[in-house]
């Protein structure tokens, strides 16, 4: 069994872990410049709100329509493996301007390449062309900075088009 925490009379039962209490390697996993503290980002699961709103208030702004809200922003595809009968591609999103708060990229695949499977983002395509949108906790990107949002699989050959970028 790992410990996270000690107790003084033992280990501590998961359900009375105390932050103070860590062991070392504890330490490490929840406070280190690596640990779950530093790099954790807030996460949507199985449609739950990570940010509820109280059902009592009524907004105060009209419905938005969507369009630039944030920064302007770039994008890139990237080559993670290519195995010969496929291929692994990764996707990155550099806010070009302020932050984002969301994206949608779009792009066009030259010749058969098409995506085969992905994950967190919200494809839709048409022929070659591809759409790709955030997933909610993938989508705040800070002012100057790069992140890697999402990622597939592809059909041969290997390609990275030139990807368009809007802030939503």
């Amino acid at each position: 069994m790992v410990l996270l925490g000690q107790h003084r009379r033992g280990p501590r039962p998961d359900h009375e872990l105390q932050p103070s209490a860590l062991t070392t390697w504890g330490q490490r996993v929840f406070t280190s410049t690596n640990g779950i503290q530093n790099t954790a980002e807030r996460a949507t699961v199985f449609g739950d709100d990570p940010d509820p709103t109280d059902p009592t208030s009524s907004p105060t702004d009209g419905p938005t329509t969507g369009g630039p809200v944030g920064g302007d922003c770039t994008a890139a595809i990237g080559v993670v493996n290519d195995w010969g009968s496929g291929w692994q591609g990764k996707v990155t999103v550099t806010a070009t301007g302020a932050a984002l708060d969301g994206w949608r990229l779009t792009w066009t695949w030259a010749g058969s390449t098409r995506i085969t499977s992905s994950w967190n983002a919200t494809i839709t395509s048409s022929g070659a062309g591809v759409t790709a949108a955030d997933v909610g906790w993938n989508g705040a990107v800070a002012a100057g900075q790069s992140r890697e949002v999402f990622g597939f699989i592809g059909s041969t050959p290997a390609a990275t088009p030139t990807v368009s970028c809007e802030a939503i």
